[in-house]
Order: structure tokens, then sequence, then C-alpha cells
């Protein structure tokens, strides 16, 4: 009796911890995704300089639990204040000798082997972006000011740029658990939880009684 009931609890704990695991790398990709976004807001005010996430590969195959995970981006400072010609990835070295040599920092990716990778975790598709000026397609820019210098049209119907984050093993049993960023034209960033849940050390989403649009 002791071994069939330590057998239940093994049992009930491993579906536990395969339900929660994909969750919590969501949650943990979500935050990192915030941060970098914030992160890079700060980077423009501090050298005076367009900032960018250039958004680079979403999972076409999002909604299919069966397919791998995908999701990659960049995080780069311009030239200029206003309508950058280049971009150097992070850490920031284009001024040393002109080339863009270093990029670890700046690049993210959550797919298999990436440097952020994220079992069971994608970037869904965004909605188009056209960004600011040429050569921003695909990209969210702050001003030196810490604001998101994006045309109108790439912003929704709500006033934010959303970016979605999936969790496609919860899909394997019908389940929507996903997050979105919420990014402002002030530069602030909000995240939603799919279920709802409201925003906690080991959770996501926001306080509806939020009235800032921050998180």
């Amino acid at each position: 009796m002791v071994i069939v009931l330590v057998g239940v609890i093994v049992a009930i704990g491993y579906g536990s911890v395969r339900d929660l695991l994909p969750r919590y790398r969501m949650i943990r990709i979500s935050k990192q995704l915030r941060n970098d976004v914030l992160a890079l807001r700060v980077t423009a005010i501090e050298q005076n300089r367009e900032a960018r996430i250039k958004l680079v590969e979403s999972d076409a195959s999002w909604e299919d639990p069966a397919s791998a995970q995908a999701g990659s981006w960049l995080l780069q400072l311009g030239d200029r204040a206003l309508n950058s010609r280049s971009w150097d990835t992070l850490p920031l070295d284009a001024a040393e000798d002109g080339s863009d040599d270093a990029t670890s920092e700046g690049t993210i990716d959550i797919g298999r082997d990436g440097n952020r990778e994220a079992k069971g975790v994608s970037l869904a598709p965004w909605d188009g972006l056209t960004g600011p000026g040429a050569n921003n397609t695909d990209a969210i820019v702050f001003s030196p000011k810490g604001w998101v210098t994006n045309p109108a049209g790439d912003f929704g119907s709500d006033g934010y740029i959303q970016l979605k984050l999936v969790n496609k093993i919860a899909l394997i049993d019908g389940v929507d658990d996903s997050v979105t960023l919420r990014i402002a034209r002030s530069g602030m960033v909000r995240m939603v939880s799919s279920l709802g849940k409201e925003f906690e050390a080991d959770g996501a989403g926001t306080d509806a009684a939020s009235t800032d649009g921050s998180s």
C-alpha cells in the first residue's frame, strides 16, 4: 500500500510539474522581454540616441503544440537622436572601430538552442509594424525622450503595441495560457495574462485597478 501511495504521489507531482514548468518559463521570458523593453528605453534616454527592439522571428505555428518553439529579437541603439542610419546591437561597440562586432547582449533567441531557450514557449506573430522613418519595419523605436515614435497605425485601437508569448504545452489540454505585453506610447509596459491572474511574484498580469499602464 505504501508503494502504491508513493506511486500515486509521484504521478500527481509529475503532472503538476509538467503543467507548471512551461508556464513558469513563459512568465520568466515575458518578464525578461518587458525588462528588455524598459532597459532599452532607459538606454535611449541616457545615450541621447534612438533605440529599438527589432523583432526578428515569430512562431508561425504557435497554435500547434507539436511544433518547436520560436521567437527572437534584437536590442539596438541608433547613431542619431532622429532618423538613425545605422544600428549597433548591444553591447555598444560600433563607436570604437566603426563595426558592430559584439552582439551577444542584444541578440535574444528563445528557440531551440537559443541563448534564452524556453522549451514550449513561443513568440506569436505580431501585427504589422512599419516603424518610424525608413528601415524600421518590425521594430519598436524609442526617442531620446523615452517615447515610442512608431506611427499611429502601429498601435491598436486600445493604444498599445502588443507582443504575445504563448505556453504551447498548455494547448495540448486545450488551455489558452499566454501573456501579452502591451507597450504604450509613453514607453511603459503592461503584462496581461489570458488566465486573468493578477501580477504576483509567481504569476502574471496587471491589477485591473491599474491606471498608469505600467507593471
